[in-house]
């Protein structure tokens, strides 16, 4: 994917070395666009920034494939665990192949390093006092004696009766449930800490790929429910795999002591959130808020991390059959991807913990969605300080808010939005959607795809703008060829960058507007602000089609002009006929053709001796323009050459493909391509002799007829149905909320008419 060289990237003493780290997307579906750019395309876009700026860069990411919702999903599609991750890591790695995701890894968790990694925070952290056993109750299968997760548990809804609820959430009506009616007084005490953790994260766990949403677990993304209680119960609970009763049995669960680690997890929060993003630091400071407690780490379940064995003080019998609860391995997944990557399949390896383990030396960037924080921000990092060992902690955190898409949310069951196994099928180019992603990104607030905007961004900015100006000006200076003459107009140097020292103040100018824009555009990606780094390779676009407008015309400029200029001929010609329609004699007609016989022929003669020589002068008129300024003609050329080259090393991060192309029509072969965003516009990069590519268009015209294609094709009459029956719901609850709110007024209103009521004895005024 990229990056990936033989050699692996390690951090180098005294550079700028950068980790760059995108969510793991949840290996159990298809993502939308809203996952795509929340994570892997905005994390893709500043690490191609970071290496464009000569930064020693490390770029990882890999798919999450263990948890409850995989080995759920698995039975759905009657395949193993495994094969299902199989499946859906190809599908996630072509996809983000198809966008050209520049990963230097793109792994997975299921894995011997992330085994042998996970064990080893787990064990430092037993060992240093912050792992704690508290019992539980869990439902048991009797048939094929093992406890059950939640998921795993079906039954008929205690609030609506619907028959496929399971032991965690009723689909149908949304409420989230226990397994069991009620505990036998005796077992309530031993269900405390695990349940309730459990159970404050239960919500929208099979609805994560149907929203907008930027990460895909559904078990991580439960969280921010924390203080929701079960409402309900399973009557006539069932074992999903086989259909038994299952039974209420006491076990125990590993917590993570989290209050224990809170002074110190709070320390380092509040001296590393200064390159945090709004929403990062408010998701964090409300967990702080609400006092941090211990929260289970380990489920009753086959797949995903064991339990290490031989631990002092831990029964191996206890924890046989158990393994880590997803959310407390998923983000130990990096530093295990990155493990695969810098040591291969060397398990004794230490190269990663040059990256992992050299805080001094390393700068953490992770991107993600603002649903999966409290992993990346509490969690994880307090399991780092937990092991008491030297980690590279988070310093960037950039999180986004919701992608919704034509005011509607994605939805894979509904067919309602754009997944990315569809993208290609478009026929848009990849660069394109990359732009308008990244144009859209929902830095601050939700942002909205819309299929119209879309289109507008490739006609109305790629192609009028960018595209534009490459061609207006290579296609000049090669020249034109006339379609009549088949003559080259133009320069007609042959295409190669000119020996010309030509200058005047607007020259001087233009630099410095550049570089007033440049310095915006590198400020904003690094703040990762990567929507108004757009904006500011726009801005400097525009200063180069301010150059060259009046100079080089397009095609369609000088069709404006001959157009009005056949217009002023036409209407002289129709003014002499009007007059030469006036009524004559025959005698005045003879005479007057005979005249105009005679005078037809001595115009013709004095007509093509002045066309000679009108023409030899305005030839002559030309050559001399063209020699007066062609000298400036070839400096501005040189300019906007040399500015082109700057564009594409700035539009590189987020149109890789396209920054490519631009080099190329500049003369610089693809293997000869090097990406290099400076400090300061360099405007003599291309030196006088440098000869140029071939000039092809860098995007074509999108009919504005597709946009209510691709609205139908993706979702337009279940899009419709949606956003009536929300329409519905809130119209509902509105009325609702205006009868309970009425009933008191009126109430209010008798009482006061009762109070002022005249009496029919009391006397007029």
């Amino acid at each position: 994917m990229g990056a990936t060289t033989n050699t692996p990237v390690l951090p180098e003493p005294g550079k700028k070395n950068i980790l760059i780290t995108s969510a793991l997307p949840y290996c159990n579906n298809v993502p939308h666009l809203g996952n795509i750019i929340g994570s892997v395309l905005s994390a893709d876009c500043f690490a191609r920034f970071s290496r464009a700026r000569g930064w020693n860069t490390l770029y990882i990411c890999g798919s999450d494939e263990y948890g409850t919702a995989t080995a759920t999903k698995a039975i759905e599609e009657k395949t193993t665990p495994a094969e299902l991750c199989d499946k859906y890591h190809a599908i996630h790695k072509r996809i983000y192949e198809d966008f050209c995701i520049s990963f230097d890894i793109y792994g997975r968790t299921s894995t011997e390093q992330h085994t042998q990694i996970v064990q080893s925070v787990f064990t430092k952290l037993w060992e240093n006092g912050y792992i704690e056993e508290v019992p539980s109750i869990q439902p048991y299968c009797p048939v094929h004696h093992a406890f059950l997760a939640d998921r795993f548990v079906e039954g008929k809804c205690s609030i609506c009766k619907a028959d496929d609820a399971r032991g965690d959430q009723c689909d149908a009506c949304g409420k989230l449930l226990d397994p069991f009616e009620q505990l036998p007084k005796e077992k309530q005490e031993v269900a405390s800490v695990p349940e309730k953790a459990e159970k404050s994260t239960k919500k929208a766990e099979e609805e994560a790929p149907d929203t907008g949403k930027a990460e895909l677990n559904p078990e991580e993304q439960k969280t921010e429910e924390a203080q929701t209680k079960t409402t309900g119960f399973l009557i006539d609970p069932r074992c999903k795999l086989d259909g038994a009763t299952p039974e209420a049995r006491a076990t125990k669960q590993l917590c993570l002591k989290l209050g224990d680690l809170e002074p110190e997890l709070k320390k380092w929060f509040d001296a590393s959130k200064e390159h945090w993003s709004h929403n990062t630091i408010g998701t964090t400071d409300d967990w702080f808020k609400k006092g941090l407690e211990s929260r289970p780490i380990t489920r009753d379940l086959s797949w995903g991390v064991p339990i290490p064995k031989g631990l002092k003080g831990l029964s191996d019998e206890d924890y046989d059959n158990k393994v880590f609860y997803v959310w407390f391995d998923a983000c130990i997944g990096y530093p295990s991807i990155t493990k695969a990557y810098t040591d291969g399949g060397d398990p004794a390896g230490t190269n990663w913990e040059k990256w992992w383990k050299n805080p001094e030396d390393v700068t953490l960037y992770q991107f993600m969605g603002k649903d999966n924080v409290a992993f990346h921000s509490v969690v994880f990092p307090a399991s780092q300080i937990g092991t008491r060992e030297n980690w590279t902690k988070v310093s960037h955190f950039s999180t986004t808010d919701y992608l919704n898409y034509e005011k509607a949310k994605f939805s894979k069951s509904r067919g309602i939005g754009v997944f990315g196994t569809a993208v290609k099928d478009t026929g848009v180019d990849i660069d394109v959607w990359r732009w308008y992603l990244l144009t859209q990104r929902p830095e601050t607030k939700d942002s909205e795809f819309t299929w119209s905007a879309f289109v507008s961004a490739n006609n109305d900015v790629l192609l009028q703008k960018i595209g534009n100006l490459a061609q207006r000006i290579l296609k000049y200076i090669y020249g034109d060829e006339d379609k009549k003459t088949k003559k080259k107009k133009g320069l007609r140097n042959g295409g190669f960058v000119t020996d010309n020292t030509y200058t005047e103040p607007q020259f001087q100018t233009l630099k410095e507007n550049v570089n007033r824009e440049l310095k915006v555009y590198l400020g904003h990606l690094e703040k990762l602000e990567l929507r108004d780094g757009a904006k500011a390779v726009r801005s400097i676009t525009n200063l180069g089609n301010e150059l060259t407008q009046s100079i080089f015309p397009t095609a369609e400029e000088k069709a404006a002009e001959q157009k009005a200029a056949a217009e002023e001929k036409a209407a002289e010609e129709k003014a002499a006929a009007e007059k030469a329609a006036e009524p004559k004699t025959a005698e005045e007609k003879a005479a007057e053709e005979k005249a105009a016989a005679e005078k037809t022929a001595a115009k013709i003669a004095a007509k093509e001796e002045a066309a000679a020589a009108k023409k030899k002068a305005k030839e002559k008129a030309a050559e001399e323009k063209e020699a007066r300024e062609r000298p400036r003609k070839e400096a501005v050329a040189n300019l906007v050459l040399n500015l082109l080259y700057l564009i594409a090393n700035l539009t590189y991060p987020y149109m890789p493909n396209i920054a490519s192309s631009i080099l190329t029509q500049l003369g610089i072969p693809k293997e000869d391509q090097t990406f290099l965003i400076p400090d300061a516009w360099d405007e003599n990069v291309l030196k006088p002799g440098h000869k140029l590519g071939t000039p092809t268009p860098l995007f074509t015209t999108i009919p504005p007829s597709r946009i209510e294609e691709w609205k139908e094709a993706f979702g337009g009459e279940e899009a419709r149905k949606l956003k009536a029956e929300l329409a519905e719901k809130a119209a509902t609850k509105k009325a609702k909320n205006g009868k309970a709110n009425k009933a008191p007024s009126e109430k209010k209103e008798k009482k006061e008419a009762k109070k002022t009521t005249v009496p029919s004895n009391a006397p007029s005024t």
